[in-house]
């Protein structure tokens, strides 16, 4: 679809970047059609690439055209409202767009495959093993772990990094050491370990990693000297996600069925069944009070629930194109960050009920996105399309800035 345009600023031999100042001339008036060459963000150069269609009416085929997959294909959607356009000053502002990034998803309902320890740093999956990119010296560096481990979620937390893969199989690799912790095939019969979440237990001691997979159930393993299995939940469908409350006593999990549970570590069972969805859970998240959480789904919305009122959702926030896969609040919790399969990454204003958000938009799949680890100021977004695949770097509320692109589009 694409043929990459020789005008990015070089890092390495297969590595480039674009960089906010190169737009700066332009200002707040960034228009696609205004840039030498008409180059966006991505680095496509449309008078020169696609000359014969602007971007504008190429964002407009993608949307007419494009089908999300659906488990309930049968039945018509509920309409929702899009929530109005930030239309001053965009909550994040572009920074840089990092060409060539070798991305990576290993199943394509699941988009959890990228995380940021640092500002300055992030991690991916490949077939093999998974990626260390450095934003220091734009350069990356391969860990192998098998040759095909196929890996379908990456989780980091101290220094660990652990991969949920295809084969049912847990990997805990220690980064600082660069020595393999573990590999575990600890779901047999060929089903997939679809997710991987690392977290802290008040009275516990050390780190735990929750996994879930296509066999319903939910393992927890503690990580000390060794890594032993010290609980198995059983589920009544394939587990997709599962995200732990901030007290650490509950875990939200998104499964194979239009309901999301909510079960008590300690009791091993649901407690909270949130009902409303129209079709597959696949992403989640708490925010950071604990009161609320976030779910995302293949029915096109991410809904907003108070679990002390569960009954029913509180607010729905609709796509603009593709399924919900992939959610996640801010540290503070003043946004919801929700990512869609193609295109889109819509930013939500929590202290406003949900009803402002910033847009921001490309052309590829979503491979997943992530604040980082320090301060949670720096959003990651990895993209994978033919020749303009990269992570996009955005930053919270920087004075100066441009336009999202969303402002192309309305």
């Amino acid at each position: 679809m694409f043929k990459m345009a020789k005008s990015l600023t070089e890092s390495n031999s297969q590595n480039y970047y674009l960089d906010k100042n190169l737009f700066y001339i332009y200002g707040s008036s960034y228009n696609g059609d205004d840039m030498p060459n008409a180059m966006d963000y991505q680095g496509i150069q449309w008078k020169i690439d696609l000359p014969q269609v602007s971007r504008k009416i190429l964002r407009q085929q993608r949307v007419d055209r494009y089908k999300p997959y659906r488990q309930f294909e049968d039945k018509d959607l509920k309409d929702y409202p899009q929530k109005e356009i930030k239309r001053e000053e965009p909550y994040y502002s572009f920074e840089r767009f990092y060409k060539g990034v070798n991305l990576w998803y290993g199943h394509f309902q699941l988009k959890h495959n990228l995380l940021a320890p640092t500002k300055t740093d992030f991690l991916y999956p490949f077939k093999s093993g998974f990626c260390h990119y450095s934003l220091l010296d734009f350069k990356e560096k391969s860990f192998l772990i098998e040759k095909d481990i196929h890996p379908v979620g990456i989780d980091h937390s101290n220094g660990l990094v652990g991969l949920c893969g295809i084969e049912g199989d847990l990997v805990l690799f220690d980064l600082q050491k660069e020595k393999l912790i573990c590999k575990y095939k600890i779901i047999e019969e060929n089903s997939i370990n679809n997710c991987i979440k690392f977290f802290k237990q008040k009275g516990s001691q050390g780190l735990k990693v929750g996994c879930g997979g296509n066999d319903c159930s939910i393992y927890i393993y503690d990580i000390n000297s060794e890594v032993t299995l010290s609980q198995k939940i059983t589920m009544s469908s394939p587990v997709n996600t599962i995200r732990i409350s901030p007290d650490d006593k509950l875990m939200l999990v998104l499964e194979d069925q239009t309901k999301t549970d909510i079960i008590d570590l300690r009791m091993e069972k649901t407690v909270i069944e949130l009902s409303g969805h129209e079709d597959f859970g696949f992403s989640g998240d708490w925010h950071p009070d604990g009161k609320f959480v976030a779910t995302g789904n293949q029915d096109k919305t991410c809904r907003i629930w108070d679990i002390r009122r569960p009954e029913k959702e509180f607010n729905v926030l609709p796509s603009r194109l593709g399924s919900v896969s992939s959610l996640k609040y801010s540290n503070s919790g003043s946004y919801l960050v929700m990512g869609e399969t193609i295109d889109f990454i819509n930013v939500y204003n929590a202290e406003k009920n949900y009803e402002e958000m910033q847009v921001i938009d490309f052309f590829g799949e979503n491979i997943g996105f992530n604040f980082d680890e320090e301060d949670g100021d720096s959003l990651f977004i990895g993209v994978l399309v033919e020749s303009y695949n990269g992570v996009f770097e955005y930053n919270l509320k920087r004075t100066e800035h441009l336009n999202t692109l969303s402002e192309l589009m309305f």
